[in-house]
């Protein structure tokens, strides 16, 4: 090894010359030959201890140095046993002592727990050949060295091996560090003895770390498992005089924890110094262990006592705790405390051996009260019982120990101290043990312990719990006046003390019977004397009696048979045990057959009693139809004898001779209190006549000789006079009882009878001939013949009703002319009409049903047609009903299909008129086999002839639906003779020149001469004439030739190439200097700028917008594309205009604009004709003029001009007044709702506007959907909620328009307000939708009040 010198030991064995052999050989064989023939065959104490004995010694080797702390390593290596630490060298003193196995003790080393006494011999339980290693100090040098200790056989061998000891004594001269015992155990006692102190060594070494801070670390390298041992920090518990520490285990990787809470004593002791004549301390550590869930943890195979090291084989003197002393005086083996004995040496007048293991159990006292008041303090821990251990009774030690001090000094004292403390836990919290009831158990068995333990639970309540008891009956003492322990016959003393089972249930939080039923079958097993001399089995009176001969059961008697007999008249609960001890009986026992016999007798004597047999319903019997009779009857006779009756009882067992002959007697009962009633009423109801009908239909036939069926309006009829509703309407009852007095529902049974009573039907149609003949009455009153006279509003009125009754529709039949679906039509058209949403009733498709509207229609028809007769046109009316022109002519049409008669035709005009006065337009050619209609330049031209065509032709949309056709023909000769005419009267005539114009010039050249000839003969014959005279006159004439000289004659032609150049030279807007500009403009600029400059109109607009001397106007038209058109304002070039405008052409109607300074605007309807802001522009529509200061900025006015520009191009948006623009604003809130239900990303999407419920709001149809709107002021229109519950709250904007460059919007100063209390995260969004009735398109937009 390393540093380790060969030598031939001569020099080392020199030292041992002046020992001689024959001096200690005696002695020695004297010290260690009986104890090593005891390890031939060690005990298990021996076995366990060996580890002990050698920690001590390494903790010993420094207990006279300045060192303060050593390291321990164990390595185990199959049945090799190596003990390493790095404690102090030895002497040569030292060494000898164990070589020859003496020691002096520790007699004045308080420090010291033992050195190589008889306890290193324990060691040799391993093997009797040890190998050593380690340091020496000779001669003040430390040295290596390393010996064998031989110490097998008796006598001469064992002096032998003494000398072969001493022989292999070799030094090195570099020290090793580390002292080292090697063992190799060879027999399986060796063997066995290592793994039991290894074992012994992991189960206290946590205790000894704790007690021992000079062991630094300590390491068990156990055939490659390393287990280790890492001590935590101290903790000082704050309020306490205890202290916590946590060690940390390692057992081959696997980390556990061990807690121990703990109080020391460390204090100089006078007893200690006197005896021992050097300074010293009593020192003292008691210890409790706790789990990982803080409760007391109780290691039964670890000893409690430790002297540093534990006291192996010191197990059976228990302790609530574990106490530790390095003061405490073991025996020789270590195996127990000396404790026999006075406290003073009588010779020595010092303190005895015994009395300083007194003086610290004395001083432990005050310690135990310092762990339990920190326990109790601590509600976290528990196991509190476990601080009691030890106290039970005086402990089995027989070696040096004094039993009757033990209990008076030390026992009784603990016990004191223990009963302050709440150590008993109840389940909720912990009391004093002098507080609680203690189980004690009579007889020693787990079944009995554990039942017995829920009957004293429940009487007494404050017990401990279960397993508390179990272990408290392990540690708690007997025979203690201030313990209160109860047993069996303490129970049952109790509950005859309380006399009752009222008593007794408030007593216990369980089922009393169930409870104590199995109290009374417990105590008959184990206890059974208890029965006769305490009164405690309840009879069926519930009072208590005590067990007789008297006494008997019926425990196959039910109590509904028992409470039968009782109602009868007949005892039977006083003298039999209570039904509901269910497992407990006395030898006597009454059964069933004894108890029916009782009751039929008794029923024979008494017939007047029928009514209690009722009550008593067998629930089973093996006749579940006899049963359900039963029921019934007695639901029947409780309905109506409610005074008479109580609660069903059960008549199971009961034989049905019982009830036999009374049942009949009890039906003609019934059906007599019935009849009495006459109406359905809180007693007589649908429902119980539906059980009662049910039930006499299959038991007494003769119920259809009383009247107790109710008819629809709830009165009581005989079943010859009912009849079944066959699905008719509501609607048409109402009708019926309303308008003819006939309230068919007397006639008809209940709709809520269900009884299978056979009846004939009747259905809508077995009344239409009852229709039929009263609208054929005269509606002229006559005095006579009254039965025949019907009003017309009565037959309105009934129609109003039957109009709402409509057939089913069938989507497989749509023609129009199938008479249900002209029904369904005609009911739509009456809606449509009538503006209104109606409550109806389908009924099924059925040729009869024709016969039901055949005259009530001719009303409805009447109706529609005065509404459309309110107006003169198909826009009045249009708007009246809130749709389209087109719908509006639709509508009509599908009118003359039901009639044609009066004011409801639209003309090519839009008026309405009478079918009798328009025709059809054309008439048919059979060559081109189509209708030949007349042409719009034909209609154009009769127009300006004052004959206009249109008014006296059908409507296109409406198809040929007149008598007379209108031909071209027919057109044709009406206009020619209207042009002579009016060529003959006045050649002047404008609109003559017009008619001329368009027709000679256009039309005959569109036809040719020779059908000109044929459809105009008159006109073409004199077409010369009309030309000069009228189309061109002699001025116009003369024009045409000046400028034919003045430009040439193929000016005109060049003229007419270029149409707008023309037209706006006509209309002004093309003058002189315009023209002058724009060859300036072409001069000065080349064609690729000027190009440039018309590809980017807003360079012009800045342009404009820049010079104050410039205007433009903006005009919003209402064509299609909605063209804004910017025009100049020629009229303003006056220098001392100091304002612009902007003109808007919007449509004539009424406008009020609220303007501010900078800009002012006004309506053009106030500006007079000389204004110079308004005058020149030549515009039928009425205009806004926008005017701007002189000193505003160019880029106000760019500002000011774009916004209104955009607010004029979707103004008609927010014209909210319109019925139009409201349904714009309806339809864009139905998209954005269905859009945001569809996405499936929000718990609820609600819109204020929709009518859930029922009600008559407006109704609104958008893509296919209908809805149902009531209109709420909220200042938002949609509501929605996300998942995590924030809150989004949509207005909706809309327009009609397509999206654009800018969008205006209206925002009210509510929705500002609104706007401003949503707190993050809900949000106020606002959803814009763009060509709404088309193709929608949206977005969304945040608004917040702060900027973040």
């Amino acid at each position: 090894m390393l540093g380790i010198e060969e030598t031939d030991g001569t020099e080392d064995q020199s030292i041992f010359e002046e020992e001689k052999y024959d001096i200690f050989g005696n002695v020695y064989l004297a010290n260690t030959q009986n104890r090593l023939r005891q390890l031939d065959n060690p005990d298990d104490v021996d076995c366990k201890r060996w580890p002990w004995e050698l920690v001590q010694n390494a903790k010993d080797s420094i207990s006279n140095s300045n060192r303060k702390s050593v390291d321990i390593e164990i390595c185990v290596d199959n049945d090799t046993y190596t003990f390493k630490h790095n404690g102090e060298p030895f002497n040569i003193k030292s060494l000898t002592a164990l070589m020859y196995k003496y020691s002096s003790g520790k007699r004045n080393n308080s420090e010291s727990t033992g050195r190589f006494g008889t306890g290193f011999l324990t060691t040799h339980s391993l093997s009797k050949i040890v190998q050593i290693q380690g340091d020496i100090i000779i001669k003040g040098k430390c040295k290596g060295f390393s010996l064998t200790m031989y110490r097998e056989g008796e006598g001469e061998e064992l002096l032998n091996g003494l000398k072969r000891t001493e022989k292999s004594f070799k030094t090195n001269h570099s020290p090793f560090g580390w002292t080292a015992y090697t063992y190799h155990a060879s027999t399986r006692k060796n063997k066995e003895a290592g793994r039991m102190g290894i074992q012994n060594f992991k189960e206290n070494i946590a205790k000894v770390i704790l007690f021992c801070p000079e062991i630094n670390s300590i390491k068990l390298f156990d055939n490659g498992k390393l287990f280790e041992i890492e001590r935590g920090k101290e903790i000082n518990l704050i309020g306490s005089d205890c202290q916590k520490l946590t060690l940390s285990l390692s057992n081959n990787g696997v980390k556990t924890k061990k807690t121990y809470l703990y109080t020391k004593y460390n204090k100089p002791n006078d007893e200690l110094t006197e005896r021992f004549e050097v300074r010293r301390n009593l020192r003292i550590c008691c210890a409790v262990e706790l789990d990982e869930n803080n409760n007391i943890f109780v290691d039964t195979s670890s000893p409690c006592l430790f002297c540093s090291l534990p006291l192996v084989g010191s197990e059976a003197h228990e302790l609530p705790f574990i106490i530790n002393s390095p003061d405490f005086e073991p025996d020789s083996e270590r195996q127990a405390i000396l404790l026999d004995g006075d406290r003073i040496d009588e010779k020595t007048k010092k303190i005895s051996v015994p009395g300083i293991n007194k003086m610290i159990l004395d001083k432990s006292k005050s310690m135990y009260r310092t762990l339990l008041e920190f326990i109790c303090k601590n509600n976290s821990i528990g196991n509190r019982y476990s601080m009691a251990r030890g106290l039970q009774s005086i402990p089995n030690v027989y070696r040096s120990f004094n039993g009757l001090w033990y209990y008076d000094n030390f026992i009784c004292p603990m016990r004191n101290i223990l009963l302050e403390y709440p150590i008993v836990w109840n389940g909720t919290q912990y009391f004093k043990l002098t507080s609680v009831y203690l189980p004690k158990f009579d007889k020693q068995s787990k079944e009995y312990e554990k039942k017995a333990y829920q009957f004293i639970f429940q009487l007494y309540k404050l017990v401990p719990t279960y397993e508390d008891s179990l272990l408290i009956k392990k540690t708690i003492w007997k025979n203690d006046s201030r313990l209160h322990y109860v047993n069996m016959k303490q129970c049952v003393e109790k509950i005859e003390g309380l006399k009752t089972l009222d008593e007794l249930n408030r007593n216990i939080d369980v089922d009393v019977w169930s409870w104590l039923s199995r109290f009374l079958s417990f105590i008959q097993v184990y206890h059974n004397e208890y029965l006769q001399i305490h009164a405690i089995i309840p009879n069926m009176n519930n009072k208590f009696i005590k067990q007789t001969k008297d006494i008997a059961s019926s425990t196959n008697v039910q109590e509904n048979v028992i409470d039968c007999i009782e109602n009868l008249g007949m005892d039977w609960r006083n003298c039999h045990i209570n039904l509901r001890i269910v497992s407990f009986t006395t030898g006597t026992d009454h059964n069933i057959d004894y108890a029916v016999s009782k009751i039929r007798v008794y029923l024979k004597n008494n017939p007047n009693k029928k009514l209690i047999l009722i009550h008593y319903i067998p629930y089973d019997c093996g006749d579940e139809k006899f049963i359900k009779k039963r029921k019934m009857l007695y639901e029947f006779c409780k309905t109506l004898w409610s005074d008479k009756m109580y609660q069903i009882k059960d008549g199971t067992t009961f034989p049905k001779e019982l009830w036999r002959d009374i049942d009949e007697k009890v039906f003609k009962e019934l059906l007599q209190t019935i009849e009495n009633y006459g109406q359905l009423n809180d007693v007589i109801t649908i429902n119980f006549l539906n059980r009662f009908l049910e039930c006499v239909l299959e038991y007494y036939y003769y119920y259809s000789s009383y009247s107790i069926i109710p008819n629809k309006n709830g009165k009581l009829c005989r079943k010859s006079s009912l009849y079944r509703d066959d699905n008719i309407p509501s609607l048409f009852k109402q009708c019926l009882k309303e308008c003819f007095f006939k309230d068919i529902n007397e006639e008809l049974i209940h709709d809520d009878i269900t009884s299978s009573i056979l009846l004939g039907k009747k259905s809508i149609y077995d009344y239409s001939d009852f229709l039929q003949e009263n609208f054929k009455k005269s509606e002229t009153y006559n005095y006579y013949n009254i039965n025949n006279y019907m009003s017309s509003q009565q037959k309105e009125k009934a129609a109003l009703y039957l109009i709402r009754i409509i057939p089913k529709v069938n989507s497989e039949i749509t023609s129009d002319d199938d008479t249900q679906n002209k029904q369904i039509n005609l009911f739509k058209l009456y809606k449509k009409f009538t503006k209104r949403n109606y409550i109806t009733s389908k009924i099924e498709r059925n040729e009869k049903n024709e016969k039901i509207w055949i005259d009530s229609n001719k009303y409805i028809i009447k109706m529609i047609k005065k509404i459309i007769e309110k107006y003169s046109n198909i826009t009045d009316l249009s708007n009246y009903l809130g749709i389209t022109y087109k719908e509006t002519i639709k509508y009509l049409k599908q009118f003359t299909l039901f009639s044609s008669e009066g004011r409801v035709i639209p003309n090519q005009n839009g008026k309405l008129c009478q079918k009798i006065s328009l025709y059809n337009e054309g008439k048919w050619d059979n060559i081109s086999k189509e209708y030949k209609l007349i042409p719009d330049e034909m209609k154009e031209i009769a127009n300006l002839l004052k004959y206009d065509v249109k008014d006296i032709l059908v409507h296109s949309d409406m198809g040929r639906i007149c008598i007379e056709n209108k031909s071209y023909e027919e057109i044709c000769n009406t206009i020619d003779k209207l042009i002579i005419s009016y060529y003959n009267a006045d050649k002047k005539n404008k609109n003559l020149k017009v008619a001329a114009q368009h027709l000679i010039e256009i039309h005959f050249d569109n036809i040719g001469d020779d059908q000109a000839k044929i459809d105009f003969p008159n006109t073409f014959l004199k077409k010369d004439d009309i030309t000069l005279n009228v189309i061109y006159d002699k001025k116009t004439r003369k024009n045409i030739t000046e400028f034919g000289k003045k430009f040439g004659e193929e000016s005109i032609s060049s003229l007419l190439n270029n149409e707008n150049v023309v037209n706006d030279i006509i209309t002004g807007e093309l003058t002189d200097e315009k023209y002058d500009n724009l060859k300036k403009l072409e001069n000065e600029y080349n064609k690729k700028d000027i190009k440039y400059i018309l590809n980017n109109p807003e360079l012009i607009k800045k342009s404009i917008n820049e010079m104050n001397t410039n205007s433009y106007s903006i005009s919003r038209t209402l064509s299609i594309n909605k063209k804004i058109e910017i025009v100049e304002n020629i009229t303003s070039h006056d220098t001392n205009n100091d304002v612009n405008e902007l003109i808007f052409s919007i449509p004539s109607s009424p406008v009020s604009i609220v303007s501010s300074s900078p800009v002012s605007i006004i309506s053009s309807s106030s500006v007079s004709s000389n204004s110079s802001s308004s005058s020149t522009i030549k515009n039928d529509k009425e205009r806004v003029c926008v005017s701007f200061s002189r000193s505003m900025v160019s880029e106000q006015r760019s500002y000011y001009a774009d916004t209104f520009n955009a607010v004029m191009e979707y103004g008609d948006d927010f014209d909210f007044n319109n019925p139009i623009n409201k349904r714009t604003g309806l339809c864009g809130e139905a998209y954005i709702y269905k859009f945001l239900k569809q996405t499936g990303e929000f718990k609820s999407v609600t819109w204020n506007s929709l009518l859930n419920g029922r009600g008559n709001g407006q109704l609104l149809e958008y893509k296919g959907d209908v809805y149902h709107i009531v209109e709420n002021g909220s200042h938002y229109d949609i509501l929605c909620e996300t998942f995590d519950g924030c809150k989004k709250y949509i207005e909706v904007k809309s327009t009609v328009g397509e999206f654009g460059n800018k969008v205006p919007f209206y925002i009210s100063k509510r929705q500002i307000e609104m706007m401003k209390t949503i707190k993050y995260p809900d949000e106020y969004v606002l959803a814009v939708v763009f060509n709404v009735m088309n193709n929608p398109d949206h977005f969304f937009m945040t608004l917040k009040s702060d900027n973040l």
